[in-house]
């Protein structure tokens, strides 16, 4: 199988499955986004092997991002890619290229020399090394070595400040406890911030400042909570700032 010319336009927001011998590039990726693997040549022309690029964080899908080894820092929250050996034994190496809502900003990867390809075996995140990378807004990312285990697979960093990755707000809740409202939030992937503004209304659309918490700069799970003292009656809305 064959194809050419995939581009932000034009590819496939699927999975995308290949049976051969020869290298490939599945065109993957979002809506708005191109996001490929690239694998080398399988061993045997039976070998079968699928990609599926799901924009979003992998810890939502029971791939907790804050379970990984000590040399990953941090684990991206945005993205994924679930590639997978079908049928046959063989072991290949992958690159992973990076692009769209991810990196816009320009605060995903600013030095791919720290980028690494990082696995989920299942239990945690482990480190496939770095084995070629290039770029920042747009770039990838190789296995050091042909990959033996296939399921999850997204990009990590060694440095917890280079590569900062982008923070996620893992869960906000709130509850009523007598006269007041208890707010919580969880976030991972913390870098460089101040830390949250909590705002309330009455209506969802004019907010007020309701308070302020530092934040905990963890590149692990964070916890954080607030109180508000003096809900309204009714309905009360409640936002965060970052």
């Amino acid at each position: 199988a064959t194809y050419s010319d995939a581009t932000v336009t034009s590819h496939i927001t699927g999975p995308v499955t290949k049976t051969g011998d020869d290298a490939f590039t599945f065109p993957v990726g979002n809506e708005t986004s191109l996001n490929s693997v690239s694998i080398t040549a399988p061993a045997n022309v039976n070998d079968k092997f699928s990609v599926q690029y799901i924009y979003g964080n992998p810890a939502t899908n029971g791939y907790d991002t804050a379970q990984r080894v000590a040399a990953l820092k941090r684990i991206s929250g945005c993205e994924y890619w679930d590639v997978k050996r079908e049928t046959g034994s063989s072991n290949v190496s992958l690159t992973l290229a990076y692009s769209g809502l991810c990196t816009t900003g320009g605060y995903y990867i600013t030095d791919p020399s720290k980028a690494r390809v990082a696995h989920w075996n299942g239990t945690l995140w482990e480190d496939l090394g770095n084995g070629g990378s290039s770029g920042t807004i747009n770039g990838t990312v190789a296995t050091a070595a042909p990959v033996t285990d296939f399921s999850p697979f997204t990009i990590a960093s060694t440095d917890v400040l280079i590569n900062a990755l982008p923070l996620r707000l893992v869960s906000f809740t709130a509850y009523r406890r007598n006269n007041q409202v208890y707010l919580k939030w969880q976030t991972e992937n913390e870098s460089a911030l101040s830390g949250f503004e909590i705002e309330t209304s009455e209506d969802g659309i004019r907010f007020t400042r309701l308070g302020f918490v530092h934040a905990a700069n963890n590149s692990g799970r964070n916890n954080y909570n607030s109180i508000d003292n003096d809900p309204v009656k009714g309905i009360n809305f409640y936002r965060l700032k970052q």
